[in-house]
């Protein structure tokens, strides 16, 4: 009798852990592995020398880097000769490609953003625009504008609830373009500059996630 009670007890205990216990939920989808970037191209300000683009090994970020990507006005001394008056400068990049991944796949990008450098002299105005689409589906424009006297770094970001979803299928095509931009102040001994750079890894970065379809 005693081990029957022992039994029934044990049994109880069982039946309380089970349902005490929270079912364990069902992992994400892992991205596939065999990611690659392909037909990547830089056009107007960019070039493969000083712009690239490159995604993380886990397939969950795509990072663009860009160097040399400054506009300057006011006052413009060169290394040698004069110096003269820019009232304004405006520099553009576009970068395509196809990001190819196992068909039955898709993907979504969302968190991107850019960071930069400016030097706005009194009265100047320099300003950065960015933006990212997927397929058919867009993230952006993403703005920034500053007018002076302003001397610090600046970064803009758009909010996590807001996605672009590709298509499904085995490839989906991007494009990014960024546009900078400066007008001079009216001292004209004063130089105003604005740059895009990627010292801070988050704000280029754009997240990926991705789902069977």
């Amino acid at each position: 009798m005693k081990r029957q009670l022992s039994l029934l007890a044990a049994a109880s205990t069982l039946a309380i852990t089970g349902v005490a216990t929270p079912a364990q939920a069902t992992p994400p989808e892992l991205p596939p592995h065999s990611l690659r970037l392909e037909h990547v191209t830089f056009a107007d300000a960019c070039h493969p020398n000083d712009t690239s683009i490159a995604l993380s090994d886990d397939g969950t970020g795509m990072m663009i880097t860009t160097d040399s990507f400054t506009v300057e006005a006011g006052r413009i001394k060169p290394t040698d000769g004069p110096a003269s008056w820019q009232p304004g400068q405006t520099k553009h990049c576009r970068m395509t490609g196809v990001l190819k991944h196992p068909s039955g796949w898709r993907l979504t990008a969302r968190g991107w953003g850019f960071h930069g450098f400016a030097s706005l002299a009194e009265g100047a105005r320099g300003s950065a625009t960015s933006q990212v689409t997927f397929g058919k589906s867009t993230l952006g424009p993403l703005r920034w504008a500053k007018s002076g006297a302003f001397m610090d770094t600046f970064d803009a970001r758009t909010s996590d609830d807001l996605t672009a979803v590709s298509e499904c299928g085995d490839g989906t095509p991007f494009t990014v373009t960024e546009r900078i931009r400066v007008s001079a102040g009216s001292d004209s001994t004063e130089t105003s500059y604005l740059a895009l750079d990627t010292s801070d890894g988050r704000n280029n970065t754009l997240s990926l996630s991705w789902e069977r379809c």
